[in-house]
């Protein structure tokens, strides 16, 4: 019996008509957002780069249709496994918008590794001040501090920085806490601002515990 190599043809030529199975069409997951999911049902006779190219057209031709552009948001993409029925897929999400949208000059691709959903907020951005210049020296001020309890317990913004009278101690410039304290006596606190180079003056009346 004769082998004819017209068979293994026309499998190769069944495989390329199953082609890449999916969900037809674009999938709307917003007013203006959808998506397009692909598996290349050809196997070790498919392409990955192909079925990545192929989405990203439809997409684009989706979006021609309606006199508009589609701008990628994100993709995830997955090779042919060694298993059965572990086909290459491409997943794309991508935004519908009018030619002329400022996002459709900066918009980039980004890969993901799960399920995005899109969320259309704005967000504050703190500015952080830069610190200065390396080498500057500190802006302080001068402060001496004085108790009507001699050798009482100081304290800068938490911090123990000497026992009363403390004079010509320097701090640097803003706001600071500055706590008095004493055994038997209640605790004398103020906020004390300065500014750089100044000299200030602090006496602290402590009063005595009932």
């Amino acid at each position: 019996m004769r082998n004819h190599p017209i068979l293994p043809v026309a499998l190769v030529a069944v495989l390329f008509a199953q082609g890449c199975a999916s969900v037809p069409g674009p999938i709307q997951i917003s007013p203006d957002t959808y998506m397009i999911t692909r598996e290349d049902h050809r196997g070790i006779f498919g392409s990955l780069a192909s079925l990545k190219a192929e989405v990203i057209n439809e997409a684009n031709q989706f979006a021609a249709r309606q006199g508009k552009v589609a701008i990628p948001i994100s993709s995830q993409e997955k090779p042919l496994g060694r298993g059965p029925a572990q086909w290459a897929s491409f997943e794309y999400q991508f935004r519908v918008v009018d030619k002329d949208d400022p996002e459709v000059q900066r918009t980039a691709l980004l890969p993901r590794a799960d399920v995005v959903i899109e969320k259309n907020e704005r967000r504050l951005v703190e500015t952080v001040p830069a610190p200065p210049p390396w080498g500057a020296p500190e802006q302080t001020a001068e402060v001496s501090i004085t108790s009507s309890v001699e050798n009482a317990d100081v304290y800068v913004d938490g911090n123990f920085v000497g026992n009363a009278p403390l004079p010509n101690y320097r701090l640097p410039a803003g706001t600071h806490t500055i706590e008095v304290r004493a055994k038997g006596y209640e605790t004398w606190s103020r906020q004390l601002s300065v500014a750089a180079n100044a000299t200030s003056r602090v006496v602290a009346q402590l009063q005595k515990v009932p």
